[in-house]
């Protein structure tokens, strides 16, 4: 690719600009290098200052650069409403808040290596614990429902189901699929995709990405007349004016004839967007009439340019660990006390981790790598030995007892804050 001025949220300042040169990146590198698109010539930060209640697509004047291949945006009656409007009555409808969590050494994320599945799901298993404890914080009245791909984890499905999802059950929708062209970075996500093949179940979904954290209720997106049609989603910066359709909060509408276009998009290598090559350029090529557009605060990152009310005001936060290790977190995050606000959630979510998801997931292993041994015995190989990861040793194989691990990729602690429930507010 062609040198690109970016800009990078993440260690080396918000706002600090650098150049992208010639390189082959991993997807997230991009995140990290955020780039404005070819031939742009703007500066300044890759997110302007704005308030949660804006769309930053349908309420913008100046058109999108012409590489980035977005969909067209399209106005909703949420944009520019400080305050969202109250869940409608129950209708009866089939709608449901969906998580999805996948367990599949081949398609996981390369930095867990391509046998440790325990690490990859106990990661993501932490986090979908700590967004349903979000979500019940905030009153949520929608059904959840987790939909479980590939390795089945049975005692971890328990504890999520005590926390309210309810586990779709096996066969519900079809295994994922991870297209040639993906990111190495980022063939997990491709998982989410199955949520469209549910259309025999429910009308509509919520779709929330693991990492992500409720922080007011979003139960008006489950339908009513002032709910935004389906599909919708956030259109967010890439890096300002380059735009990206945030895929961590998705309403959708199930279809098997969405499903058959997501898996013809798979087959093409044309979907790859150079700078999105995960599920995200699915989404962008899927719906051809366009998506209805929510304001920034439904999948909102630490990054963002809110300013303090703006927070105050946010639905939905997305991976909170962004700038956790930067040391100068915007403004307006630090004047709304969302290191304060997050620390409740956040120490309950690692009191379930530690006391009931890791200890779930030991269960399996242990289960795993006596089926795997009895199965060697068998086959006339012996003992000894074990499945997938639970063979591995050094640093992956201890992903599951390793405080430190634990930190990095499952449920970390904010260091602000007191202590107590999780009252995130409605």
């Amino acid at each position: 690719m062609a040198d690109k001025q970016g800009y990078t949220p993440y260690g080396y300042g918000v706002d600090k600009p650098v150049v992208v040169r010639s390189t082959v990146s991993y997807g997230r590198g991009w995140q990290m290098l955020r780039s404005r698109g070819e031939g742009s010539t703007a500066t300044g930060p890759c997110d302007p200052p704005q308030d949660a209640a804006d769309c930053n697509c349908s309420l913008t004047a100046s058109p999108p650069p012409t590489d980035d291949r977005m969909p067209s945006c399209l106005r909703t009656s949420l944009c520019g409403l400080r305050e969202p409007p109250p869940p409608p009555p129950a209708t009866g409808a089939r709608a449901t808040i969906l998580l999805v969590l996948d367990a599949n050494a081949t398609n996981q994320r390369f930095y867990f290596g391509k046998r440790d599945v325990f690490g990859a799901y106990s990661s993501q298993a932490k986090l979908a614990a700590r967004l349903l404890l979000s979500l019940r914080a905030v009153k949520t009245t929608l059904p959840i429902h987790l939909l479980a791909t590939g390795v089945r984890f049975p005692a971890v499905e328990r504890q999520l189901s005590e926390l309210g999802a309810t586990v779709l059950p096996t066969g519900a929708a079809p295994a994922a699929r991870v297209p040639a062209w993906a990111s190495p970075w980022a063939r997990a996500s491709f998982a989410k995709l199955a949520a469209l093949a549910l259309g025999a179940r429910f009308e509509r979904l919520v779709v929330l990405d693991n990492d992500a954290v409720v922080l007011r209720n979003i139960d008006h997106l489950g339908g009513g007349p002032a709910a935004a049609a389906a599909p919708a989603a956030v259109f967010g910066w890439k890096c300002h004016p380059r735009r990206e359709l945030r895929a961590a909060l998705l309403v959708l509408q199930p279809s098997a004839a969405a499903h058959t276009r997501a898996q013809a998009l798979l087959d093409d290598a044309a979907t790859a967007v150079y700078d999105d090559n995960g599920e995200g350029s699915v989404w962008r090529a899927l719906y051809p009439a366009g998506w209805h557009e929510l304001p920034a605060g439904y999948a909102a990152l630490r990054s963002a340019g809110f300013g303090a009310d703006g927070w105050r005001r946010a639905h939905v936060l997305h991976d909170p660990n962004l700038l956790r290790k930067a040391g100068n977190a915007r403004a307006g995050w630090k004047e709304a006390g969302m290191a304060a606000r997050l620390r409740p959630i956040d120490d309950e979510a690692a009191h379930v981790a530690k006391g009931a998801i890791e200890p779930a997931i030991k269960e399996q292993q242990k289960a795993m790598k006596a089926e795997e041994k009895a199965r060697r015995a068998a086959a006339g190989g012996g003992g000894g030995g074990g499945g997938g990861g639970a063979r591995r040793r050094g640093r992956r194989g201890r992903s599951l007892s390793s405080p430190g691990r634990s930190r990095r990729h499952g449920v970390g602690r904010m260091r602000a804050g007191g202590r107590g429930g999780a009252d995130l507010g409605e």
